[in-house]
């Protein structure tokens, strides 16, 4: 009876282990209908329209910090994001459904990626998302790089600085509650010359 116990013990542990494991959230990149590796923390990217997919595991949505600085990207992974507390005060508007195509650069502020069946506000991925048990699978379509303190919008055709993305994930926002971190991944996007 007590090795059967034991034996349960070590299978609940590796299962509540490989599901801590499972990432909250992944990103990939996609253009020209094929995935683009990220190396290093770089992807190479056409000065062309691209996707992001976003795969959300229990999560309504992941931040994206857009910068030409590398204020968050620096970050080591140990180290807590400035202003921690009040990230969602950084959030800036966007339309729904991804309707102006773009990634919103600023060294501050911050993107929400999300989708939702109930609420209409949070659906700032391309139309379509798929929901699949606790799986939301979208897109981000990108054809501009808007350059907010600036007011500038450029198609990413005719942008060729690099960029420095950095996605996480936290777990929902309650007043007066430090959110806690559950995820973040940096991908510098960089512009293949010809």
């Amino acid at each position: 009876m007590l090795r059967y116990l034991m034996l349960i013990s070590i299978v609940l542990f590796l299962m509540g282990f490989s599901e801590d494991e499972k990432p909250r959230f992944t990103i990939e990149f996609i253009q020209n209908q094929k995935v683009v590796p990220i190396h290093n923390e770089t992807v190479n990217l056409e000065k062309d329209m691209f996707r992001m997919k976003v795969t959300l595991h229990n999560l309504r949505g992941v931040y994206l910090s857009a910068s030409r600085k590398k204020m968050y990207f620096n970050l080591k992974d140990t180290e807590q994001i400035p202003d921690f507390k009040f990230i969602s005060s950084k959030v800036g508007a966007e339309y729904p459904f991804n309707k102006n195509q773009e990634i919103s650069v600023h060294a501050e502020y911050l993107s929400f990626l999300c989708a939702s069946k109930d609420e209409f506000d949070c659906n700032k991925l391309d139309l379509g998302a798929r929901f699949q048990g606790d799986e939301i699978i979208g897109y981000k379509t990108v054809k501009y790089i808007s350059l907010s303190l600036k007011d500038q919008k450029f198609s990413v055709k005719n942008y060729g600085k690099d960029l420095y993305l950095f996605f996480f994930a936290t777990d929902e926002y309650e007043i007066g509650k430090m959110p806690v971190e559950l995820g973040r991944m940096k991908v510098k996007l960089k512009w293949k010359k010809h």
